[in-house]
Protein backbone atom coordinates (compact mmCIF):
# COMPACT_ATOMS: atom_id res chain seq x y z
CA UNK A 1 0.00 0.00 0.00
CA UNK A 2 1.56 3.50 -0.74
CA UNK A 3 0.44 7.12 -0.05
CA UNK A 4 1.50 10.37 -1.18
CA UNK A 5 1.93 13.69 0.10
CA UNK A 6 1.51 16.12 -2.85
CA UNK A 7 2.03 19.60 -0.50
CA UNK A 8 5.52 18.19 0.34
CA UNK A 9 6.19 17.36 -3.11
CA UNK A 10 7.33 13.80 -1.61
CA UNK A 11 6.08 9.95 -1.87
CA UNK A 12 5.45 7.69 1.15
CA UNK A 13 5.36 4.44 0.81
CA UNK A 14 4.24 1.59 3.11
CA UNK A 15 4.54 -2.21 2.77
CA UNK A 16 2.33 -4.46 4.00
CA UNK A 17 3.95 -7.31 5.63
CA UNK A 18 2.50 -10.46 4.95
CA UNK A 19 3.52 -13.26 7.46
CA UNK A 20 4.79 -16.13 5.24
CA UNK A 21 2.47 -19.17 4.87
CA UNK A 22 3.50 -22.13 7.51
CA UNK A 23 3.53 -25.86 6.22
CA UNK A 24 0.77 -26.87 9.11
CA UNK A 25 -1.40 -24.16 7.54
CA UNK A 26 -0.19 -25.26 3.56
CA UNK A 27 -0.95 -28.46 4.74
CA UNK A 28 -4.59 -27.90 6.00
CA UNK A 29 -5.46 -25.56 2.43
CA UNK A 30 -4.58 -28.43 0.71
CA UNK A 31 -6.52 -30.75 2.53
CA UNK A 32 -9.59 -29.23 2.30
CA UNK A 33 -9.84 -29.53 -1.21
CA UNK A 34 -9.55 -33.21 -0.82
CA UNK A 35 -12.47 -35.47 -1.47
CA UNK A 36 -13.14 -39.29 -1.14
CA UNK A 37 -15.65 -40.94 -3.75
CA UNK A 38 -18.35 -40.45 -1.77
CA UNK A 39 -17.46 -36.83 -1.71
CA UNK A 40 -16.92 -36.48 1.84
CA UNK A 41 -13.58 -34.70 2.92
CA UNK A 42 -10.09 -36.42 3.20
CA UNK A 43 -8.72 -37.10 6.57
CA UNK A 44 -5.70 -36.64 7.70
CA UNK A 45 -5.11 -39.97 9.48
CA UNK A 46 -6.13 -41.39 5.99
CA UNK A 47 -3.41 -39.18 4.14
CA UNK A 48 -0.91 -40.75 6.42
CA UNK A 49 -2.39 -44.47 5.81
CA UNK A 50 -1.74 -43.67 2.20
CA UNK A 51 2.09 -43.51 3.08
CA UNK A 52 2.74 -45.77 5.52
CA UNK A 53 2.75 -44.03 8.87
CA UNK A 54 -0.03 -44.16 11.94
CA UNK A 55 -2.15 -41.06 12.79
CA UNK A 56 -0.27 -40.32 15.96
CA UNK A 57 3.24 -40.33 14.02
CA UNK A 58 1.94 -38.57 10.84
CA UNK A 59 0.40 -36.01 12.60
CA UNK A 60 3.18 -35.14 14.81
CA UNK A 61 5.39 -34.53 11.40
CA UNK A 62 3.10 -32.58 9.78
CA UNK A 63 2.37 -29.96 12.81
CA UNK A 64 5.50 -29.60 13.97
CA UNK A 65 5.08 -31.55 17.47
CA UNK A 66 7.99 -33.31 15.88
CA UNK A 67 10.10 -32.80 12.74
CA UNK A 68 11.10 -35.44 10.41
CA UNK A 69 14.41 -35.31 8.58
CA UNK A 70 13.47 -37.41 5.93
CA UNK A 71 13.08 -35.26 2.61
CA UNK A 72 11.43 -38.33 1.07
CA UNK A 73 8.21 -37.41 3.58
CA UNK A 74 7.35 -34.40 2.47
CA UNK A 75 7.24 -35.95 -1.21
CA UNK A 76 5.20 -38.58 -0.22
CA UNK A 77 2.68 -36.39 1.27
CA UNK A 78 2.18 -34.15 -1.93
CA UNK A 79 2.05 -37.19 -4.24
CA UNK A 80 -0.61 -38.44 -2.66
CA UNK A 81 -2.43 -34.90 -1.86
CA UNK A 82 -2.27 -35.03 -6.42
CA UNK A 83 0.46 -31.92 -5.72
CA UNK A 84 1.83 -30.39 -8.80
CA UNK A 85 5.44 -29.41 -9.31
CA UNK A 86 5.59 -25.81 -7.84
CA UNK A 87 2.97 -26.83 -4.64
CA UNK A 88 5.60 -29.80 -3.94
CA UNK A 89 8.22 -27.51 -4.46
CA UNK A 90 6.18 -24.89 -2.11
CA UNK A 91 6.04 -27.58 0.67
CA UNK A 92 9.73 -28.67 0.85
CA UNK A 93 10.75 -24.91 0.98
CA UNK A 94 8.32 -24.50 3.86
CA UNK A 95 9.42 -27.57 5.75
CA UNK A 96 12.95 -26.32 4.91
CA UNK A 97 14.55 -29.27 2.45
CA UNK A 98 15.80 -28.21 -1.10
CA UNK A 99 13.38 -27.79 -3.70
CA UNK A 100 13.03 -30.62 -6.32
CA UNK A 101 16.18 -30.36 -8.94
CA UNK A 102 15.01 -31.39 -12.62
CA UNK A 103 18.79 -32.34 -12.96
CA UNK A 104 18.88 -34.72 -10.66
CA UNK A 105 17.71 -37.61 -12.28
CA UNK A 106 16.34 -39.06 -8.84
CA UNK A 107 13.99 -36.02 -8.45
CA UNK A 108 13.90 -36.02 -11.88
CA UNK A 109 11.64 -39.12 -11.83
CA UNK A 110 9.43 -37.95 -9.27
CA UNK A 111 9.21 -34.67 -11.18
CA UNK A 112 7.95 -36.40 -14.43
CA UNK A 113 5.26 -38.83 -12.26
CA UNK A 114 3.94 -34.83 -10.62
CA UNK A 115 3.60 -33.04 -14.14
CA UNK A 116 2.23 -36.45 -16.19
CA UNK A 117 -1.28 -35.87 -14.42
CA UNK A 118 -1.76 -32.84 -12.30
CA UNK A 119 -4.26 -32.69 -9.75
CA UNK A 120 -4.37 -36.30 -9.93
CA UNK A 121 -2.75 -38.02 -6.91
CA UNK A 122 0.16 -40.56 -7.47
CA UNK A 123 0.80 -43.44 -4.55
CA UNK A 124 3.97 -44.12 -3.11
CA UNK A 125 3.86 -47.21 -4.85
CA UNK A 126 3.82 -45.72 -8.54
CA UNK A 127 6.86 -43.00 -7.12
CA UNK A 128 8.67 -46.51 -5.95
CA UNK A 129 8.33 -48.29 -8.79
CA UNK A 130 9.22 -45.54 -11.07
CA UNK A 131 12.65 -44.64 -8.96
CA UNK A 132 13.30 -48.28 -8.97
CA UNK A 133 12.92 -48.84 -12.92
CA UNK A 134 15.25 -46.49 -12.75
CA UNK A 135 18.04 -47.73 -10.77
CA UNK A 136 17.54 -45.58 -7.26
CA UNK A 137 16.37 -46.32 -4.31
CA UNK A 138 12.41 -46.46 -3.03
CA UNK A 139 11.16 -43.54 -1.34
CA UNK A 140 12.95 -43.15 2.60
CA UNK A 141 9.38 -42.07 4.45
CA UNK A 142 10.35 -43.02 7.87
CA UNK A 143 12.69 -45.08 9.85
CA UNK A 144 10.15 -47.28 11.76
CA UNK A 145 7.40 -49.07 9.89
CA UNK A 146 4.03 -49.36 11.12
CA UNK A 147 3.43 -52.49 13.07
CA UNK A 148 1.04 -53.87 10.35
CA UNK A 149 4.17 -54.30 7.82
CA UNK A 150 6.14 -55.51 9.95
CA UNK A 151 4.69 -58.78 11.46
CA UNK A 152 5.56 -60.90 8.91
CA UNK A 153 8.70 -59.42 7.93
CA UNK A 154 11.15 -62.15 10.23
CA UNK A 155 13.76 -60.27 12.61
CA UNK A 156 17.19 -61.85 11.54
CA UNK A 157 20.49 -60.34 11.89
CA UNK A 158 22.33 -60.20 8.86
CA UNK A 159 26.30 -60.55 8.87
CA UNK A 160 27.95 -59.02 5.20
CA UNK A 161 31.13 -61.63 4.93
CA UNK A 162 31.65 -60.89 1.28
CA UNK A 163 30.78 -58.60 -1.57
CA UNK A 164 32.25 -58.68 -5.24
CA UNK A 165 30.92 -57.58 -8.80
CA UNK A 166 30.75 -59.33 -11.90
CA UNK A 167 31.48 -57.09 -14.56
CA UNK A 168 31.58 -58.91 -17.66
CA UNK A 169 33.21 -57.36 -20.90
CA UNK A 170 30.32 -58.84 -23.17
CA UNK A 171 32.72 -58.59 -26.53
CA UNK A 172 32.72 -55.73 -28.08
CA UNK A 173 36.14 -55.03 -28.54
CA UNK A 174 38.15 -51.43 -28.68
CA UNK A 175 41.18 -52.94 -29.58
CA UNK A 176 40.73 -54.03 -33.55
CA UNK A 177 37.88 -54.36 -35.92
CA UNK A 178 36.65 -50.68 -33.55
CA UNK A 179 34.89 -49.39 -37.07
CA UNK A 180 32.58 -52.37 -37.41
CA UNK A 181 29.48 -51.18 -35.18
CA UNK A 182 30.49 -47.69 -33.91
CA UNK A 183 27.11 -47.03 -33.10
CA UNK A 184 27.30 -49.66 -30.06
CA UNK A 185 30.88 -49.07 -29.21
CA UNK A 186 30.87 -46.45 -26.35
CA UNK A 187 27.24 -47.82 -24.84
CA UNK A 188 28.03 -48.57 -21.69
CA UNK A 189 24.37 -50.68 -21.31
CA UNK A 190 25.78 -52.46 -24.42
CA UNK A 191 29.37 -52.84 -23.37
CA UNK A 192 28.99 -53.84 -19.80
CA UNK A 193 26.88 -56.55 -18.09
CA UNK A 194 26.66 -56.07 -14.44
CA UNK A 195 26.05 -58.76 -11.77
CA UNK A 196 26.23 -57.82 -8.46
CA UNK A 197 26.64 -60.13 -5.48
CA UNK A 198 27.30 -59.77 -1.32
CA UNK A 199 27.04 -62.77 0.94
CA UNK A 200 25.54 -62.84 4.40
CA UNK A 201 25.83 -65.22 7.29
CA UNK A 202 22.59 -64.93 10.03
CA UNK A 203 21.73 -67.96 11.91
CA UNK A 204 24.91 -70.17 11.02
CA UNK A 205 23.56 -70.05 7.60
CA UNK A 206 25.43 -68.47 4.51
CA UNK A 207 23.12 -66.42 1.98
CA UNK A 208 24.53 -64.99 -1.26
CA UNK A 209 22.23 -62.06 -2.50
CA UNK A 210 22.81 -61.30 -6.29
CA UNK A 211 21.17 -58.38 -8.37
CA UNK A 212 21.78 -59.31 -12.08
CA UNK A 213 20.20 -58.00 -15.62
CA UNK A 214 18.49 -60.52 -17.76
CA UNK A 215 17.88 -60.35 -21.19
CA UNK A 216 14.46 -60.46 -22.10
CA UNK A 217 13.36 -62.93 -24.69
CA UNK A 218 17.24 -63.88 -25.41
CA UNK A 219 18.19 -66.26 -27.56
CA UNK A 220 21.85 -68.13 -26.72
CA UNK A 221 22.53 -68.18 -30.14
CA UNK A 222 22.12 -64.19 -30.79
CA UNK A 223 26.11 -62.59 -31.07
CA UNK A 224 26.52 -59.34 -29.53
CA UNK A 225 25.52 -57.28 -31.99
CA UNK A 226 22.06 -58.72 -32.05
CA UNK A 227 21.90 -58.56 -28.02
CA UNK A 228 23.07 -54.79 -28.33
CA UNK A 229 20.44 -53.88 -30.71
CA UNK A 230 17.92 -55.92 -28.73
CA UNK A 231 18.68 -54.52 -25.56
CA UNK A 232 17.51 -50.86 -26.70
CA UNK A 233 14.42 -52.38 -28.17
CA UNK A 234 13.45 -54.58 -24.86
CA UNK A 235 15.40 -53.17 -21.80
CA UNK A 236 16.95 -55.88 -19.54
CA UNK A 237 14.85 -56.97 -16.37
CA UNK A 238 16.48 -56.37 -12.85
CA UNK A 239 16.57 -59.89 -10.79
CA UNK A 240 16.49 -60.23 -7.37
CA UNK A 241 17.87 -63.34 -6.34
CA UNK A 242 18.70 -65.35 -3.12
CA UNK A 243 20.88 -68.52 -2.84
CA UNK A 244 21.18 -70.38 0.26
CA UNK A 245 24.01 -72.62 0.78
CA UNK A 246 23.44 -75.93 1.56
CA UNK A 247 24.16 -77.43 5.44
CA UNK A 248 24.58 -80.96 6.50
CA UNK A 249 20.56 -80.73 7.47
CA UNK A 250 19.37 -79.11 4.70
CA UNK A 251 19.30 -78.28 1.16
CA UNK A 252 20.31 -75.40 -0.96
CA UNK A 253 17.62 -73.26 -1.43
CA UNK A 254 16.99 -70.83 -4.73
CA UNK A 255 14.17 -67.60 -5.05
CA UNK A 256 14.18 -65.30 -7.61
CA UNK A 257 12.21 -61.74 -7.39
CA UNK A 258 11.20 -59.43 -9.62
CA UNK A 259 10.46 -56.70 -7.36
CA UNK A 260 12.34 -55.57 -4.09
CA UNK A 261 9.50 -54.91 -2.36
CA UNK A 262 8.96 -58.58 -2.45
CA UNK A 263 12.32 -60.01 -1.44
CA UNK A 264 11.22 -59.77 2.83
CA UNK A 265 13.89 -60.00 4.82
CA UNK A 266 16.20 -59.31 2.46
CA UNK A 267 15.17 -55.83 1.28
CA UNK A 268 17.26 -53.60 3.57
CA UNK A 269 20.16 -55.75 2.42
CA UNK A 270 19.51 -55.58 -1.44
CA UNK A 271 19.07 -52.07 -0.81
CA UNK A 272 22.64 -51.70 0.12
CA UNK A 273 23.27 -53.97 -2.90
CA UNK A 274 21.67 -51.92 -5.21
CA UNK A 275 23.50 -48.27 -3.68
CA UNK A 276 27.24 -50.52 -4.22
CA UNK A 277 25.72 -51.06 -7.72
CA UNK A 278 24.93 -47.32 -8.31
CA UNK A 279 28.36 -46.71 -7.12
CA UNK A 280 30.00 -49.21 -9.54
CA UNK A 281 27.98 -48.06 -12.49
CA UNK A 282 28.71 -44.67 -12.24
CA UNK A 283 32.46 -45.21 -11.96
CA UNK A 284 31.97 -47.28 -15.22
CA UNK A 285 30.00 -44.44 -16.66
CA UNK A 286 32.29 -41.46 -15.65
CA UNK A 287 35.79 -43.74 -17.31
CA UNK A 288 33.77 -43.90 -20.37
CA UNK A 289 32.93 -39.76 -20.31
CA UNK A 290 36.68 -38.70 -20.58
CA UNK A 291 38.73 -39.72 -23.73
CA UNK A 292 41.95 -39.16 -21.21
CA UNK A 293 41.38 -43.30 -20.45
CA UNK A 294 41.56 -43.84 -24.11
CA UNK A 295 43.88 -41.04 -25.67
CA UNK A 296 42.06 -40.85 -28.79
CA UNK A 297 38.61 -41.89 -29.69
CA UNK A 298 36.74 -41.41 -33.50
CA UNK A 299 33.17 -41.78 -34.40
CA UNK A 300 30.23 -40.55 -36.55
CA UNK A 301 26.58 -40.00 -36.00
CA UNK A 302 23.26 -38.14 -37.31
CA UNK A 303 22.57 -35.09 -34.93
CA UNK A 304 20.05 -32.86 -35.61
CA UNK A 305 19.30 -34.52 -39.17
CA UNK A 306 22.90 -33.73 -40.10
CA UNK A 307 25.56 -36.50 -40.57
CA UNK A 308 28.55 -35.86 -38.33
CA UNK A 309 32.12 -37.51 -38.06
CA UNK A 310 34.18 -36.60 -35.19
CA UNK A 311 37.54 -37.31 -33.20
CA UNK A 312 38.68 -36.65 -29.82
CA UNK A 313 42.06 -36.83 -28.40
CA UNK A 314 43.62 -35.05 -24.99
CA UNK A 315 46.71 -33.15 -25.02
CA UNK A 316 49.35 -35.33 -23.39
CA UNK A 317 52.49 -33.02 -24.74
CA UNK A 318 51.37 -31.06 -22.21
CA UNK A 319 49.13 -32.67 -19.47
CA UNK A 320 49.58 -29.93 -17.26
CA UNK A 321 47.28 -27.68 -19.39
CA UNK A 322 44.11 -30.19 -19.12
CA UNK A 323 43.26 -29.53 -22.98
CA UNK A 324 41.46 -31.50 -25.15
CA UNK A 325 41.02 -31.36 -29.05
CA UNK A 326 37.66 -32.14 -30.73
CA UNK A 327 37.76 -32.09 -34.44
CA UNK A 328 33.99 -32.35 -36.03
CA UNK A 329 33.45 -32.63 -39.89
CA UNK A 330 30.49 -31.60 -41.03
CA UNK A 331 28.90 -29.82 -44.33
CA UNK A 332 32.01 -30.29 -45.55
CA UNK A 333 33.41 -28.42 -42.81
CA UNK A 334 36.45 -29.29 -40.37
CA UNK A 335 36.17 -27.93 -36.66
CA UNK A 336 38.77 -27.92 -34.28
CA UNK A 337 37.78 -27.09 -30.51
CA UNK A 338 39.90 -26.73 -28.02
CA UNK A 339 37.84 -27.83 -24.59
CA UNK A 340 38.19 -28.06 -21.25
CA UNK A 341 36.69 -31.30 -20.68
CA UNK A 342 35.81 -34.55 -22.75
CA UNK A 343 33.01 -33.72 -24.81
CA UNK A 344 33.21 -36.76 -27.10
CA UNK A 345 30.45 -38.92 -25.31
CA UNK A 346 28.26 -35.92 -25.53
CA UNK A 347 28.46 -36.26 -29.34
CA UNK A 348 28.53 -40.00 -29.45
CA UNK A 349 24.95 -40.15 -27.39
CA UNK A 350 21.54 -38.90 -27.75
CA UNK A 351 20.33 -36.05 -25.75
CA UNK A 352 18.42 -37.88 -23.84
CA UNK A 353 20.72 -40.46 -23.11
CA UNK A 354 23.22 -38.07 -22.26
CA UNK A 355 21.29 -36.78 -19.44
CA UNK A 356 20.16 -39.71 -18.00
CA UNK A 357 23.40 -40.42 -17.06
CA UNK A 358 25.35 -37.97 -16.61
CA UNK A 359 23.08 -35.46 -15.94
CA UNK A 360 22.43 -31.57 -16.70
CA UNK A 361 24.18 -31.56 -20.12
CA UNK A 362 26.92 -28.42 -20.94
CA UNK A 363 26.39 -26.29 -23.20
CA UNK A 364 28.66 -27.26 -26.05
CA UNK A 365 26.26 -29.17 -27.91
CA UNK A 366 24.32 -25.65 -28.54
CA UNK A 367 27.49 -24.64 -30.44
CA UNK A 368 29.70 -27.46 -32.02
CA UNK A 369 26.95 -28.29 -34.89
CA UNK A 370 28.25 -25.74 -37.32
CA UNK A 371 27.75 -22.73 -35.23
CA UNK A 372 30.33 -20.01 -35.48
CA UNK A 373 31.16 -17.80 -31.90
CA UNK A 374 28.99 -14.76 -32.81
CA UNK A 375 26.35 -16.50 -34.23
CA UNK A 376 23.24 -14.41 -32.63
CA UNK A 377 21.72 -18.03 -31.89
CA UNK A 378 24.43 -18.29 -28.92
CA UNK A 379 23.69 -16.61 -26.04
CA UNK A 380 26.15 -15.11 -24.08
CA UNK A 381 25.39 -17.13 -21.35
CA UNK A 382 26.05 -20.18 -23.49
CA UNK A 383 29.50 -19.52 -24.58
CA UNK A 384 30.10 -18.73 -20.65
CA UNK A 385 28.90 -22.00 -19.84
CA UNK A 386 30.55 -23.82 -22.72
CA UNK A 387 33.92 -25.80 -22.34
CA UNK A 388 35.10 -24.08 -25.31
CA UNK A 389 38.64 -22.19 -25.07
CA UNK A 390 39.27 -22.05 -29.03
CA UNK A 391 37.88 -22.92 -32.55
CA UNK A 392 39.32 -23.00 -36.09
CA UNK A 393 38.64 -23.94 -38.67
CA UNK A 394 41.46 -24.01 -40.82
CA UNK A 395 44.95 -24.35 -40.27
CA UNK A 396 45.40 -20.25 -41.56
CA UNK A 397 43.21 -19.58 -38.37
CA UNK A 398 45.45 -21.57 -35.87
CA UNK A 399 48.34 -19.95 -38.04
CA UNK A 400 47.18 -16.26 -37.61
CA UNK A 401 46.31 -16.95 -33.86
CA UNK A 402 50.16 -17.00 -32.83
CA UNK A 403 49.93 -13.06 -33.31
CA UNK A 404 46.84 -12.78 -30.76
CA UNK A 405 47.37 -12.15 -27.01
CA UNK A 406 46.30 -15.38 -25.28
CA UNK A 407 47.06 -15.59 -21.75
CA UNK A 408 48.40 -19.31 -21.35
CA UNK A 409 49.49 -19.39 -17.29
CA UNK A 410 52.84 -20.46 -16.66
CA UNK A 411 52.89 -22.88 -19.74
CA UNK A 412 52.94 -20.06 -22.51
CA UNK A 413 56.03 -19.87 -24.89
CA UNK A 414 56.03 -16.80 -27.18
CA UNK A 415 59.43 -17.57 -28.38
CA UNK A 416 58.79 -20.83 -30.15
CA UNK A 417 54.62 -20.86 -30.37
CA UNK A 418 54.37 -24.38 -28.93
CA UNK A 419 51.05 -23.86 -28.36
CA UNK A 420 50.17 -22.98 -32.14
CA UNK A 421 52.72 -25.75 -33.02
CA UNK A 422 50.50 -28.91 -31.00
CA UNK A 423 46.94 -27.20 -32.11
CA UNK A 424 48.50 -27.66 -36.13
CA UNK A 425 49.67 -30.69 -35.36
CA UNK A 426 45.97 -31.86 -33.76
CA UNK A 427 44.22 -30.34 -36.69
CA UNK A 428 46.38 -31.95 -39.30
CA UNK A 429 46.26 -35.41 -37.02
CA UNK A 430 42.67 -35.36 -37.00
CA UNK A 431 41.35 -34.04 -40.34
CA UNK A 432 43.68 -37.28 -41.61
CA UNK A 433 41.74 -39.31 -39.25
CA UNK A 434 38.13 -37.83 -40.26
CA UNK A 435 39.38 -38.23 -43.88
CA UNK A 436 40.03 -41.68 -43.06
CA UNK A 437 37.23 -42.43 -41.39
CA UNK A 438 34.80 -40.65 -44.07
CA UNK A 439 36.70 -42.95 -47.02
CA UNK A 440 35.73 -46.10 -44.92
CA UNK A 441 32.21 -45.17 -44.58
CA UNK A 442 31.79 -44.61 -47.97
CA UNK A 443 33.15 -46.92 -49.17
CA UNK A 444 31.45 -50.09 -46.04
CA UNK A 445 34.89 -50.94 -44.07
CA UNK A 446 32.97 -49.23 -41.27
CA UNK A 447 29.83 -48.65 -40.56
CA UNK A 448 27.42 -46.26 -37.54
CA UNK A 449 25.55 -49.76 -37.33
CA UNK A 450 26.13 -52.69 -39.28
CA UNK A 451 23.20 -54.55 -40.70
CA UNK A 452 25.29 -57.44 -41.96
CA UNK A 453 26.18 -58.14 -38.85
CA UNK A 454 22.91 -59.05 -37.32
CA UNK A 455 22.83 -61.75 -39.84
CA UNK A 456 19.58 -63.41 -40.51
CA UNK A 457 17.91 -61.48 -37.68
CA UNK A 458 18.57 -58.12 -39.38
CA UNK A 459 15.21 -57.51 -40.79
CA UNK A 460 13.30 -58.73 -37.69
CA UNK A 461 15.36 -57.00 -35.53
CA UNK A 462 15.42 -53.51 -37.76
CA UNK A 463 11.80 -53.65 -37.77
CA UNK A 464 11.19 -53.98 -33.93
CA UNK A 465 13.98 -51.15 -33.65
CA UNK A 466 11.57 -48.56 -35.69
CA UNK A 467 8.64 -49.85 -33.74
CA UNK A 468 7.50 -51.74 -36.80
CA UNK A 469 5.46 -55.27 -37.04
CA UNK A 470 7.04 -55.74 -40.76
CA UNK A 471 9.85 -54.25 -42.48
CA UNK A 472 8.17 -54.87 -45.90
CA UNK A 473 4.50 -54.31 -44.94
CA UNK A 474 4.35 -51.22 -43.03
CA UNK A 475 2.34 -47.61 -42.94
CA UNK A 476 5.25 -45.46 -42.91
CA UNK A 477 5.85 -45.36 -46.39
CA UNK A 478 9.10 -46.41 -46.62
CA UNK A 479 10.82 -49.34 -48.48
CA UNK A 480 12.44 -51.96 -46.88
CA UNK A 481 15.85 -50.54 -48.30
CA UNK A 482 15.20 -47.13 -47.08
CA UNK A 483 14.28 -48.60 -43.38
CA UNK A 484 17.88 -50.46 -43.85
CA UNK A 485 19.69 -47.57 -45.14
CA UNK A 486 18.61 -45.45 -42.21
CA UNK A 487 19.57 -48.07 -39.34
CA UNK A 488 23.05 -47.68 -41.08
CA UNK A 489 22.70 -43.88 -40.56
CA UNK A 490 21.96 -45.11 -36.74
CA UNK A 491 18.61 -42.81 -36.95
CA UNK A 492 16.00 -44.19 -34.33
CA UNK A 493 12.43 -43.28 -35.38
CA UNK A 494 10.31 -42.99 -38.51
CA UNK A 495 10.22 -38.68 -37.46
CA UNK A 496 14.00 -38.94 -37.83
CA UNK A 497 13.64 -40.58 -41.65
CA UNK A 498 11.53 -37.93 -42.82
CA UNK A 499 13.65 -35.27 -41.48
CA UNK A 500 17.19 -36.25 -42.56
CA UNK A 501 15.42 -37.36 -46.08
CA UNK A 502 14.12 -34.12 -46.24
CA UNK A 503 17.18 -32.37 -45.16
CA UNK A 504 20.29 -34.40 -47.38
CA UNK A 505 17.65 -35.82 -50.01
CA UNK A 506 19.25 -39.38 -49.42
CA UNK A 507 19.43 -42.06 -46.67
CA UNK A 508 22.62 -43.55 -48.11
CA UNK A 509 25.76 -42.66 -46.55
CA UNK A 510 28.30 -42.67 -49.23
CA UNK A 511 26.22 -40.50 -51.06
CA UNK A 512 25.39 -38.12 -48.34
CA UNK A 513 29.61 -37.44 -47.39
CA UNK A 514 30.41 -37.37 -51.49
CA UNK A 515 27.55 -34.28 -51.20
CA UNK A 516 28.98 -32.90 -48.29
CA UNK A 517 32.68 -32.97 -49.84
CA UNK A 518 31.14 -31.10 -52.74
CA UNK A 519 30.06 -28.52 -50.47
CA UNK A 520 33.26 -27.75 -49.14
CA UNK A 521 35.03 -28.05 -52.18
CA UNK A 522 32.72 -25.31 -53.14
CA UNK A 523 33.38 -23.31 -49.74
CA UNK A 524 36.84 -23.57 -50.23
CA UNK A 525 36.97 -22.22 -53.79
Amino acid sequence: MSTSNSNHGATINKEEIIPEESFPEWFKSKQQSLTNKDGSKISTEEIGLMIGLNYSTFRKFIYNQRTTKKRDFIIAVCAVMGCDRDDTNKALKLYGFPELDEYYRRDEIIWDLLVANPGTPVSVAQINEALDAGGYSPLDIHNHRNKEQTQDKPQVPFKLVRRHFQCTIEGIGRSSDTDSFLDLLYDVDCYYNMRTCFEYLSGGRRFELCIQHEEPHSDLSENIWQTGIRRRICPKRKKYIVYTYPTEEQESELYEYDRIDDTGAFRECFLEIEKKEREEKKRLCDTVNDTRNYGSRISAKVIDSELHIFCEMYNSDIPELSEYYLMDFCGGEYTLYVLNQSCFMQMDLSAEKYEQIYGKQPAFRLLHIRKTMDDAFCTKADLLNAPVLDRYSSEEEIEDSAYEARDIGTFETYGENAITKLRLKAYRKMKAQTDDMMSKLKTGTAHICNRELLCDAADRLIAAYFGLPDIENNEAGYSAAQFQDAFELGLRTVDEIGAFLQKNGSLKINEVLSLQESEGAESYV
